[in-house]
């Protein structure tokens, strides 16, 4: 119980199915404080006598679409399985000539661990196991602590064991009625029989059934049959070798005798009933007989449904055509609404449907919201540089109502469309939609739209500026249409861009993920490769590359010293394109701008080279040079690594928080001491090390010396793995010394003086990717059991949340773990709900909440198991360095 593995219950179950006695409770104890026996009477293992490295021991199917998988000891979180079809390649999207392998393409999956020590889970798929071979990877660990990290295992195809005819009555409806079945697989589910497969015989003389797509049942058309007369209905699954018949009784036409009223469906985007826009609502109505009644005309006719509003100047309700329209093709029919165009307010308005055949009324209640009204736009901060010729340029804004909620894109999108946003430019600006003609809720064509609508770009909801036609003031302005209000955003075009120089490329920090510049010499040993790249930058500092252009780039490759042919090869973008033959060679912008170049050093030879790039003007449609209007130079040096001066570094943390003593006085380990415990399981506070090595100048070789062994001269304040990793266990100074072997083939040693603190961890620094999520499959998606790491949410890359504390440490999906000494705290909060649940006194509106773990609660209470009824929420990330947050729009 105190470890919450078992709860205290009243009822005295601890969580079993009897209330425990005394008895019981008395062996339980005194089993607890005996050694622990295998069945053969050995001891059995302890954790601690687990295998070293862990490894997959079973792999096996245990639904259609679910897998089971079992490890052979316990795993810390960072631990991912994943499950591919052997043979299942990405497509390339690669260069034809690149020569970087096919990668397996892993198959979606939600991974579950199913026990609290991580050795056994659950991988449920997407789509259904088929016939054939399957690879189960295990990932997210080093590479030293696995074993078997791949099983291959052997999935059958389903198969249908059983098929039952299910249907509530002997009698069929005079009309267009449903034959519900039931069909079982081996694994005892419930299943769906494949078109394909079966044979469908209607003792009718409408004999051709519709079987639905992914349903379980059948409909075949009665209506010719005379009343009293019998049909029999038989399924026949010729490969499963399954069969199930029924013989019916033809019975008068269907009168509707119950009624039951479900939630609004939209298949036009939409997810609130906006006035203009149509919406089918979801209902069930059942006839004489028990069945359902699905034909339409049945449903529109004198012993179907009558349909009233009230009032009736929300919804216009066309009776002379046919509102009951099946909008997902599963037989079911819905009820088409439309709402009449231009309401200025939100409106509620009363459905009614009455069932003749046995008196019985339903009622729906529905709101019809109005746009939001556009009551202030803001524009985001403009740091861009625009130019004359500029094309695609997109200018965000956030717009809100009088109340202060901000419009999401589609709203956005919504309100230029309707005329409560008018958008125009000044000077060189020309500002067009990549859909400027679009039709309104009222039907009408509007023309001369400025706002992009959906797109794989990411830009819907922006201000398109298509093009720039000459220089000078322009400006952006918003048009608040029934307020008469403007925003400006004032601009300053300047003259068109034209290449201007030639500088160093970026790589990207190991450490803090930032983007530094790529170094420009390079120190290299034989027979290993490393090099620059550049980049052509315009007179304003972006980048410049387009494909056609009277600007070129000229390469130029001198040996300075040396041998001939210490650098053997030049290679950009992982081609050979030079050496100390070819020392010359022109390139288009676009081959050059952002390449990777590669020196590549002779396996015996040394030297000194420079590379030249220049960036040049030439003729139109030749090759004369007019202008040089920048150059930059790279150099490399290629020595013999076992004769050249090599100056060794300890690349190591000058201080270490005291981890051992830390988890220790918070009952989280046993020992402080226990450094291999404490590496493996609270990795962040591991520091890394590895020794660098550099020439007389200070430029680094790539390569870096592995590391043999370690030593620390007090191993209670410093531990380490004898590998690349040493911790801080408690206070104080150790003095610790690698082992290494250098380029000579000598073992050297290097030592460096490390202090140890043992100050309370707090969080220095806090960062996350704060932008509006639009979730375009929000309204579907199960968000119930997901961490905020989860790619759903926030990811799992630190560029999207972080937490760093005084030492450096990067804590971001293991927080849990560590949280107990950052004190973080995680919130859910702006919860905003779709039409009709946005009364906070709906008990049908659903639930979400963060746990401790940051991991969501989310409970569905509407009607439609299958969909949110939350619009939007917003997370909230608190700690001492502030608060973070990030909005989450389910329904854009």
């Amino acid at each position: 119980m105190e470890k919450k593995l078992i709860p205290l219950l009243a009822d005295g179950t601890f969580g079993g199915t009897e209330p425990a006695t005394r008895k019981t409770l008395a062996l339980a104890a005194y089993e607890i404080v005996q050694p622990a026996e295998g069945k053969d009477g050995e001891e059995a293992e302890e954790e601690g006598e687990q295998p070293d490295k862990v490894s997959i021991v079973e792999v096996k199917a245990i639904k259609s679409n679910v897998v089971s998988v079992k490890l052979d000891r316990t795993v810390d979180t960072t631990a991912e399985l994943k499950i591919t079809r052997k043979g299942l390649k990405e497509d390339d999207e690669d260069d034809d000539d690149s020569e970087e392998p096919e990668e397996i393409k892993p198959l979606p999956a939600f991974v579950q661990w199913t026990d609290e020590k991580l050795t056994e889970a659950t991988m449920e798929l997407d789509e259904k196991l088929e016939k054939g071979a399957y690879i189960v990877e295990l990932t997210g660990l080093p590479d030293d602590q696995m074993n078997v990290k791949v099983f291959e295992f052997e999935a059958e195809e389903e198969r249908i064991e059983k098929i039952e005819i299910t249907a509530p009555s002997d009698t069929l409806p005079q009309s267009k009625a449903i034959v519900p079945y039931k069909a079982v697989n081996q694994y005892k589910e419930e299943t769906t029989l494949k078109a394909s497969n079966v044979n469908i015989l209607v003792g009718a003389k409408n004999s051709a059934p519709i079987m639905v797509p992914g349903s379980r049942y059948l409909i075949v058309d009665l209506t010719d049959e005379l009343p009293g007369s019998q049909v029999f209905v038989s399924l026949l699954d010729h490969k499963n070798a399954q069969s199930a018949q029924k013989t019916f009784t033809v019975g008068d036409k269907p009168r509707v005798t119950k009624l039951e009223v479900g939630e609004l469906k939209f298949n036009d985007g939409q997810s609130i009933f906006k006035t203009g826009f149509r919406a089918f609502l979801d209902f069930q109505a059942w006839d004489q007989y028990g069945n359902r009644v699905v034909d339409p005309g049945v449903l529109n006719s004198g012993t179907g449904i009558v349909v009233f509003m009230n009032p009736g100047d929300v919804i216009n309700y066309d009776k002379s055509v046919n509102n009951f329209q099946d909008i997902n093709n599963d037989g079911y029919p819905e009820l088409q609404l439309v709402a009449f165009p231009k309401l200025k307010t939100d409106k509620e308005v009363t459905v009614h449907l009455f069932g003749p055949g046995g008196g019985q009324e339903v009622t729906k209640t529905l709101k019809v919201a109005a746009p939001k009204t556009p009551a202030s736009v803001e524009f985001y901060a403009w740091d861009k540089t625009l130019a004359d010729g500029d094309v695609d340029k997109h200018v965000e804004l956030r717009v809100k109502d009088a109340s202060g909620y901000t419009l999401t894109v589609n709203e956005i999108v919504y309100a230029e469309v309707e005329g409560q946003l008018r958008i125009s430019s000044t000077g060189p600006l020309v500002l067009e939609s990549n859909a400027p003609v679009r039709t309104d809720s009222s039907g009408r064509t509007v023309g001369n739209l400025k706002i992009d609508i959906k797109a794989d770009d990411g830009e819907e909801g922006l201000i398109r500026i298509k093009e720039i036609k000459g220089r000078g003031p322009g400006s952006v302005i918003v048009h608040l249409v029934e307020l008469n209000k403007f925003e400006t955003l004032k601009l300053d075009v300047r003259e068109k861009r034209v290449p201007n120089a030639i500088v160093t490329g970026t790589d990207t920090n190991e450490d803090t993920d930032e983007k530094v510049p790529k170094p420009l010499h390079y120190s290299i040993f034989q027979n290993t490769e490393a090099g620059p790249t550049f980049k052509v930058v315009d007179q304003y500092g972006d980048d410049f590359g387009p494909e056609n252009t009277n600007f070129k780039v000229d390469l130029k490759l001198e040996r300075t010293s040396g041998e001939p042919g210490a650098v053997r090869d030049v290679k950009v973008n992982n081609k050979s394109v030079m050496n100390d033959v070819y020392s010359n060679r022109r390139f288009e912008l676009k081959d050059f701008h952002s390449r990777e170049i590669k020196y590549v050093g002779s396996l015996t030879k040394e030297g000194s080279y420079q590379l030249t790039a220049s960036l040049v003007e030439v003729e139109e449609g030749g090759q004369n040079v007019i202008r040089t209007l920048s150059s930059i130079s790279s150099t490399a040096e290629v020595v013999n690594p076992k004769t050249a001066y090599i100056d060794y570094v300890l690349d190591v943390e000058d201080s270490l928080f005291a981890a051992g003593r830390a988890l220790y006085d918070r009952n989280m380990i046993s020992s402080v001491t226990d450094a291999t415990y404490i590496m493996n399981y609270y990795k962040a506070f591991g520091a890394e090390l590895e020794v660098r090595s550099k020439n007389a100048l200070g430029t680094e070789y790539k390569p870096k010396p592995p590391v043999l062994g370690i030593t620390s001269n007090a191993t209670k304040v410093i531990g380490h793995n004898n590998s690349n990793k040493i911790i801080g266990l408690e206070s104080g100074k150790a003095k610790v010394t690698v082992f290494f072997e250098g380029f000579d083939g000598e073992i050297r040693s290097i030592s460096k003086d490390v202090v140890v603190n043992a100050d309370d961890l707090y969080v220095k620094e806090s960062k996350m990717n704060d932008s509006d999520a639009v979730k375009k499959n929000g309204s579907t998606l199960d968000w119930n059991g997901r961490t905020i790491w989860d790619p759903e949410l926030l990811g799992p890359k630190n560029n999207n949340f972080q937490i760093r504390d005084q030492y450096g440490h990067d804590i971001d999906v293991n927080l849990p773990i560590y949280n107990s000494m950052l004190d973080v705290r995680g919130f859910i909060g702006n919860v905003q709900y779709i039409e009709p649940y946005t009364d906070p006194t709906n008990p049908k509106r659903d639930k979400i909440s963060l746990g401790a773990d940051f991991k969501i609660t989310y409970v569905r209470n509407g009607d439609d198991k299958t969909k949110n009824n939350i619009k939007e929420f917003t997370l909230y990330i608190a700690s001492a360095h502030g608060i973070k947050k990030k909005r989450f729009i389910l329904y854009p």
